[in-house]
């Protein structure tokens, strides 16, 4: 079963995310005032992570999401980015530390985009 839960950041923009009961995965959508502005979904996948990321492209996003990466000592084993109108990103990441959960993930990615976008929106 899926749980839904807003949160009302401000006036122009919000956040929602669900997780399902087992607690294998996390979804999160923000959106602000023309529209979606990311899109960050991770899966525990064995021992490894799925991790997708939709956003708006800009300066650094990448390398920023990268970045968070290797500070939670996350090894990128596999990625694939294309950049069109928006920065599509699909990695499966292995944790050097096993205590690393999909939410620690979320909120890291989550944050590295915010720094980005100037959002610097706060995940519940």
């Amino acid at each position: 079963m899926l749980r839904w839960i807003p949160a009302v950041l401000d006036f122009t923009s919000w956040v929602m995310y669900w997780a399902p009961s087992d607690g294998l995965g996390l979804f999160i959508v923000g959106y602000g005032l023309y529209g979606l502005t990311h899109e960050v979904k991770v899966e525990k996948v064995g021992e490894e992570f799925l991790v997708r990321v939709t956003c708006k492209k800009g300066q650094d996003v990448l390398v920023s999401i990268l970045e968070a990466f290797e500070e939670m000592g996350l090894n990128v084993l596999q990625a694939r980015v294309s950049c069109n109108y928006f920065l599509n990103i699909e990695a499966i990441v292995k944790a050097q530390d096993q205590g690393i959960d999909v939410r620690e993930i979320t909120q890291a990615v989550h944050k590295a985009i915010g720094k980005q976008d100037g959002e610097g929106t706060q995940i519940l």
